[in-house]
């Protein structure tokens, strides 16, 4: 199998799961983790993955020539003024996963179920509270009733989660129970929320409602400006721009 195919089938994979370890993807494409690590390289030049510490994260197809990162983030610290001394929460998502690079030189606490983040930040300035429970080893985060108790445990001033789904009529969508625990955990203790997708998650509805609209602080969007006009009229929406 060439190079070119093994791109397909991971980028195929990727789409139906958003992140994986290269072992799955080793097993998957019945491939050396060397070879699925040799890769994964190439498709980080190609802008058509994110790399994490023993894994991989889905990324848009269309990479900008500016970094996705630097974009969203940079638009982010104007709009939400994440300050030194905050306490935020990171969830497993791939777009709030891309905060980091932003986040590395506040001298903030950082409370998360994603195993990337805590990667992607322990040699920063931020304090990492990592939630403890059962690991998921394909979603490289944890879950489970533990981590939702550990949730009670600590203040947060900001949280940034993900969705699969956000629709004017239904609200916040998720995948599985799994995808939802930890927004819905969040949003029932009524933390200033915000809900960081892609356009391309916005008009669609999944498997499980966790949230209405109004329970969000803030939806953060690459929606144009027309595009966002119905958006708006439900609960306030702040556009990033993913392209130079």
């Amino acid at each position: 199998m060439s190079f070119q195919i093994r791109k397909r089938q991971i980028l195929k994979f990727l789409q139906e799961k958003e992140n994986a370890s290269v072992k799955e993807l080793a097993d998957f494409l019945s491939y050396s983790e060397v070879t699925i690590r040799r890769d994964l390289t190439k498709l980080k030049t190609e802008n058509a993955i994110v790399r994490t510490h023993g894994g991989v994260l889905n990324q848009e197809p269309k990479s900008p020539p500016l970094p996705f990162n630097v974009k969203i983030t940079k638009n982010l610290a104007e709009k939400t003024a994440i300050a030194n001394g905050d306490i935020v929460f990171l969830d497993c998502g791939s777009t709030v996963f891309l905060m980091c690079q932003f986040l590395k030189t506040k001298k903030i606490k950082v409370i998360t179920n994603s195993l990337p983040v805590v990667s992607e930040l322990f040699n920063s300035e931020v304090d990492i509270n990592l939630v403890g429970g059962e690991l998921d080893k394909a979603r490289q985060a944890v879950h489970g009733k533990i981590a939702l108790s550990h949730l009670e445990h600590y203040q947060v001033d900001k949280a940034f989660i993900g969705a699969d789904g956000v629709d004017i009529k239904t609200g916040l969508t998720a995948k599985s129970e799994t995808d939802a625990e930890m927004g819905e955990a969040l949003l029932a203790k009524n933390i200033k929320t915000f809900v960081l997708v892609d356009k391309s998650k916005i008009g669609k509805v999944k498997y499980l409602k966790f949230a209405k609209l109004k329970s969000v602080y803030a939806i953060i969007s690459n929606l144009k400006k027309k595009e966002c006009n119905d958006l708006k009229k439900h609960v306030k929406v702040l556009s990033v721009s993913f392209q130079s």
